[in-house]
């Protein structure tokens, strides 16, 4: 089984930290027999979420079509 989560999060890399840190915590002496665990983060966090966050795997969130002229939740830009 693969479960993946979208990070739907707004936070700061300090609450992201934090989080990272309670999340390993209480999943320590989790058994994740026949389950894989993906977060898929948004752009700024993979790099740290990969490093730091422990159990899961990390994905990423789609490309955006569009430009920077709006936003998108979770969405990069393809273009600059």
């Amino acid at each position: 089984m693969v479960v993946i989560a979208n990070w739907k999060e707004n936070l700061t890399f300090n609450k992201v930290k934090e989080w990272v840190y309670t999340f390993n915590n209480r999943l320590e002496n989790y058994k994740f027999a026949k389950t894989n665990v993906v977060v898929c983060p948004g752009y700024l966090y993979i790099n740290y979420l990969k490093d730091n966050l422990k159990y899961v795997k990390i994905g990423a969130q789609d490309i955006s079509q569009f430009k920077l002229e709006k936003l998108f939740l979770g969405r990069l830009p393809s273009t600059a």
